[in-house]
């Protein structure tokens, strides 16, 4: 699933990105807190959520900000499309896409994504077994 940030964010603001970001709260377990953050940006509290890898970045937005920060990816499986519901100050609209279908839209279209899910992409396929 890919979602477009919210036109309210202060950074990226109508970039796409992966399915949600969010911030780790001091002492806050680190799979409960994206448990926490899946159910109020999406609204889902189902499905197998594994953690893939983790990466540090840093990338200006313009002239409003910057960010520096540490990434975990966490996939979750099993999650019925029909049960997401978007929290509109974080989403404003979300697609779900098969891999080869993101795979074209980062090659025709990266201006349109966050710095940090081309990383996120760049990576998952890397790590990704080849399939075909």
């Amino acid at each position: 699933m890919l979602a477009r940030r919210s036109a309210a964010k202060k950074l990226w603001p109508g970039f796409w990105d992966g399915t949600l970001a969010s911030h780790y709260r001091l002492n806050e377990d680190r799979a409960a807190a994206v448990r926490k953050r899946i159910f109020e940006e999406i609204g889902v509290r189902q499905g197998r959520l594994r953690r893939l890898f983790d990466f540090r970045y840093q990338a200006a937005y313009r002239d409003v900000g910057s960010e520096n920060e540490l990434c975990d990816v966490f996939v979750l499986d099993g999650v019925p499309v029909g049960s997401v519901s978007l929290h509109p100050g974080e989403i404003s609209e979300c697609r779900f896409l098969g891999l080869e279908e993101v795979a074209a839209e980062v090659a025709k279209a990266p201006e349109g994504l966050t710095p940090w899910f081309l990383i996120t992409f760049r990576m998952f396929t890397e790590r990704s077994p080849r399939r075909g």
